[in-house]
């Protein structure tokens, strides 16, 4: 699930499967290929964290994904 507003940018919803999830994480969307960067993390509380861990479900918000088509639900997340 996507959320965009003006003051938040591209906001990405889903569960950590494996590894961990830093702010400032330089990421890649698949199957697209898009680069992006996490800019911020909240968990399932909407707390602001600094990382994710696996199980977790969380939001995070995509630098450089300007555009909600750039992005697809069933898309994954790696680190590049």
């Amino acid at each position: 699930m996507l959320d965009k507003t003006l003051d938040q940018g591209l906001i990405a919803h889903g569960k950590i499967e494996s590894g961990t999830l830093s702010i400032g994480d330089k990421i890649q969307l698949w199957p697209s290929g898009y680069p992006a960067q996490v800019g911020s993390i909240l968990d399932h509380k909407n707390a602001q964290v600094v990382y994710a861990r696996p199980g977790e479900n969380v939001q995070i918000k995509l630098i450089h994904i300007e555009d909600e088509k750039m992005i697809q639900k069933g898309d994954v997340i790696c680190r590049r």
